[in-house]
C-alpha cells in the first residue's frame, strides 16, 4: 500500500470513529523489512512473547489459534496471518499499553494485512468496529453479485449510483458491496450466526468521487447500524466500518 494511500486511510478511519476515541491504524506487509514467509513467522512469534506482558489474554489467544489451525495451513495463509499479528502489534503499540484492550479489527490479503483500533470502552452509540482490503478489480462471481442485491430498495440505490456517475468508476461494483458489507460484518456485535449478505446498504454518496465515499448499513440485528467509509485507492478497496446503537445509550460487545 503506497504512503499516501496509508495516510489517507489512517485520516479517514479517525474521522469516522469521531472526536474522543483514541484510535489508530496500521497496515503491514510481508515484504516490510525484507523477511521472507520462514523468519517473518518466527519474528512475529518473538513479538508476541514482548506483548504477552501487557496483553496476556489475547496473546495467549492468538498463539493457540497459531499452535492449532495456522501451523496446519497453507504456505500463504501462514505468511498472511503473519502480516495481520504485526498489523495488530503496531496499532497496539500506537495506542500504548495501560487502560482497556482496545477493540480492533482485521483484514489481510496478497500478503498485505490492514487493522483498526478504538480504546475501549467506545461509549455512547459507538458498539463496534470493522475492517476490510481486498485487492482492486478483484472479480466477483456473478451469483454472488446476484446475492449481494437481494432488496429492492438496495438495488435501487445502487442504480441510482449508477445513473448519477460522471464516469464508470463511480458507479458501486460487486465488490464495493461485498467490501462494506464484510466491513460492517466485523464490526456487528455478537455476528456469530450471521452472514454477510443480511447487510444491507441504506444511503450512499461520494465524499471524493471515484476514491472515497460514505454509507450507511443496517444488519440482521435490531438496534444496530452501521457507518461505512468506502475507499478506492490504487490498488486496493478498503472498507472501514462503525457499528452504532439507534438506542440512546450503546453498549460495547466483542464484535
Amino acid at each position: 500500500m503506497e504512503q499516501a494511500d496509508w495516510k489517507a486511510v489512517r485520516t479517514v478511519w479517525e474521522q469516522l470513529v469521531g472526536a474522543g476515541v483514541p484510535v489508530s491504524a496500521a497496515v503491514y506487509s510481508v515484504t516490510d523489512g525484507g523477511r521472507g514467509a520462514g523468519n517473518l513467522e518466527e519474528f512475529v512469534k518473538r513479538r508476541l512473547e514482548q506483548a504477552r506482558a501487557a496483553y496476556p489474554g489475547p496473546v495467549a489467544e492468538w498463539e493457540t489459534r497459531w499452535n492449532d489451525e495456522i501451523s496446519r495451513a497453507a504456505p500463504g495463509r501462514r505468511r498472511d496471518w503473519a502480516a495481520g499479528r504485526m498489523a495488530i502489534l503496531r496499532v497496539l503499540e500506537d495506542l500504548g499499553h495501560g487502560g482497556p484492550f482496545p477493540h480492533y479489527s482485521l483484514t489481510h490479503t496478497a500478503g498485505v494485512a490492514l487493522a483498526v483500533a478504538a480504546q475501549g470502552p467506545l461509549g455512547g452509540r459507538r458498539l463496534g468496529v470493522g475492517v476490510d482490503l481486498e485487492v482492486a478489480g478483484r472479480a466477483v462471481s456473478p451469483q454472488l453479485s446476484r446475492r449481494l442485491l437481494t432488496d429492492p430498495e438496495e438495488s435501487a440505490l445502487v442504480a441510482q449510483a449508477a445513473a448519477q456517475a460522471s464516469t464508470p468508476e463511480e458507479a458501486l461494483a460487486p465488490l464495493d458491496l461485498w467490501v462494506m458489507k464484510e466491513a460492517a460484518f466485523k464490526a456487528q456485535p455478537r455476528s456469530k450466526g450471521t452472514s454477510v449478505l443480511q447487510y444491507r446498504l441504506q444511503t450512499w454518496k461520494w465524499d471524493r468521487p471515484g476514491s472515497w465515499g460514505y454509507a450507511t448499513l443496517t444488519g440482521p440485528r435490531p438496534g444496530v447500524s452501521f457507518r461505512i467509509a468506502l475507499g478506492r485507492l490504487q490498488n486496493w478497496v478498503v472498507g472501514l466500518a462503525v457499528a452504532e446503537s439507534n438506542d440512546s445509550v450503546g453498549s460495547l460487545n466483542a464484535s
